[in-house]
């Protein structure tokens, strides 16, 4: 009993992190699309907007799915296509449908070990590996940093501690060399380091090591470092997601370019000693095939992205005050303009009124006498761990009944399914069901029933028994604490579908005898 209801426990978990994080997932996904067409449109303008597409696109993936705004642009494109709206009803149900088969055994050897219990467990694996990997690097460097050289030349003491003060920076500044052949890179964000190789400051000219160290000081007043290692956090924590990888990317890359253009209005440089100068470091490394890339900084086709953002320099971009404005509305619009869980409660409702043809003989309740309980709404959920609660849809009705009463078949009909072993997710949660085709063409589950008889493709008339109502193990239900029942109270749950609609069972049985 103890195994059976750990692993009901951790496979909840297991399944609600999936249903979150692919809800999630499936709206940034989206986001994505639009930012990307968006982006191919500006080209090589405006990147500090490009940059806060991206940036919002890296967000979407962090917000909870349930969270949204009264007013988005999901409610403007419900006005034009109003199957807009069916998109996240339809979603959570492929999600339930994806549920049932994760929580599956992964085999019989294996019964309390489930297919999503597994997934998360490798998840929880290769993420704890990327971290070590994403921490070592970062080791390296700063390995390289502490076998460096302050820099104690005058003329070059003279450059930085200009650009120091052309930046306006408060914090302290280093400047070091050192014999490790890798580019020009920043680590650190209270004491910042900036490292250049020492065959590097002593063969550019002044021009081009002022280039250097003024993009390097563009990454500090920034706080790149900073936001680059949570990005990458990020980054291993949904490393099974290609948009992230590339949506991070983009920003990397849109993030040298804002550099640039602050190191040429610092630096007062010309756009083109500028472009000559990141010409000039290309050349040096070259040749030198062995360079360690801390960043995107020497990747060939992020110069070419930076060369090609200087040539538009000169093109006015957006202010500060209007890129905060454009910013403040595109997360309104974008970020988070998914339905929210009263929407597609209500959604799910209204395809089920539209999925009957006309009204049809009522089916007899499964059981004699009882309590209804929970009906063709929302629920509210437990956390774990107590964190707080959410609400889910609950795509059934419960009647509310002794544990071991006989349950009865609403109609006449032919037996699909019948399962008392944790073979798929239904049966794990809820210990066994019966699923019967009727001859009015409702397909409905009876769940939590047990000790059946029947076998698939038996006909089956109206009120012979279908099983017994089992003793219910655990549920992540937030239950009142007036029901005068158990924790978890037994009941037997009933889900109707018509033409593969969910439908609200209380449209197709007689509720008549029982107070709603």
């Amino acid at each position: 009993m103890v195994a059976q209801m750990t692993t009901l426990y951790l496979d909840y978990v297991s399944n609600l992190f999936i249903i979150m994080t692919s809800r999630q997932l499936a709206y940034t996904a989206s986001l994505f699309m639009l930012v990307l067409c968006v982006c191919a449109l500006l080209k090589d303008r405006h990147p500090r907007l490009q940059m806060t597409l991206w940036l919002l696109v890296f967000v979407r993936a962090l917000i909870p799915a349930h969270w949204s705004t009264s007013f988005n642009l999901r409610h403007l494109l419900e006005q034009w296509l109003p199957q807009v709206k069916y998109f996240d009803p339809l979603f959570q149900l492929h999600q339930l449908d994806l549920i049932i088969h994760l929580s599956a055994p992964i085999s019989v050897q294996f019964p309390y070990i489930t297919w999503s219990m597994a997934l998360l467990l490798a998840w929880i694996s290769i993420t704890t590996l990327l971290f070590i990997r994403l921490f070592n690097q970062r080791k390296q460097f700063r390995k390289i940093v502490q076998q460096s050289d302050v820099v104690t030349q005058a003329s070059h003491l003279a450059l930085f501690y200009h650009l120091h003060g052309k930046f306006k920076l408060r914090r302290t500044v280093s400047l070091v060399a050192g014999d490790a052949n890798v580019s020009p890179f920043t680590i650190g964000t209270l004491r910042p380091v900036i490292y250049l190789p020492k065959e590097m400051l002593n063969s550019l000219d002044k021009q081009a090591l002022m280039s250097v160290i003024a993009h390097e000081m563009a990454h500090i007043k920034r706080y790149d470092d900073l936001s680059g290692l949570a990005r990458q956090l990020m980054q291993r924590v949904l490393f099974f997601f290609p948009v992230v990888w590339f949506t991070n990317r983009q920003i990397d890359e849109q993030k040298e370019i804002a550099c640039d253009r602050m190191a040429v209005t610092s630096s007062k440089l010309t756009v083109g000693d500028y472009a000559n100068s990141l010409l000039s470091i290309v050349k040096h490394f070259q040749n030198q095939s062995s360079v360690k890339v801390p960043s995107l900084s020497l990747r060939r086709q992020s110069y070419r992205a930076r060369l090609l953002a200087l040539k538009h320099y000169s093109i006015k971009g957006l202010s500060s005050g209007s890129l905060a404005l454009s910013a403040a509305l595109l997360t309104i619009l974008f970020i988070m303009p998914m339905g929210s869980q009263h929407a597609i409660s209500h959604t799910l409702k209204l395809r089920s009124l539209q999925a009957l043809p006309e009204p049809m003989p009522l089916l007899s309740p499964p059981v004699q006498g009882g309590e209804l309980y929970a009906g063709f709404h929302d629920v509210d959920i437990r956390l774990p761990m107590g964190v707080g609660k959410m609400q889910v849809f609950h795509d059934g009705l419960d009647f509310m009944v002794p544990v071991g009463s006989p349950v009865f078949a609403m109609a006449d009909g032919k037996v699909i399914k019948v399962v008392d072993q944790p073979e798929d997710g239904i049966a794990m949660t809820s210990g066994g069901y019966v699923l019967i085709e009727h001859t009015n063409g409702i397909e409905a589950s009876y769940h939590y029933v047990g000790n059946s008889s029947l076998q698939p493709n038996q006909l089956i008339k109206q009120g012979e028994q279908v099983g017994e109502l089992l003793r219910v193990a655990f549920s992540p239900r937030d239950f009142p604490e007036n029901l005068e029942q158990p924790r978890v109270p037994a009941r037997v749950h009933i889900s109707t579908r018509y033409q593969d609609v969910a439908i609200d069972p209380s449209q197709v049985i007689d509720l008549s005898q029982y107070t709603r």
